[in-house]
């Protein structure tokens, strides 16, 4: 019983982390207005 809570717990970090480091690499230029512009201007 205690082991599913840890792996679900585990999934769960995974899956947030995961999601945290792809909205950290879609923002970095946000640290960098110029980069941003530009990433903006070719979509």
């Amino acid at each position: 019983m205690l082991g599913e809570y840890i792996l679900a717990g585990f999934k769960v970090a995974i899956i947030v982390a995961a999601m945290l480091i792809g909205f950290h690499r879609a923002d970095l230029g946000a640290e960098c207005p110029v980069r941003h512009r530009d990433r903006l201007v070719r979509l």
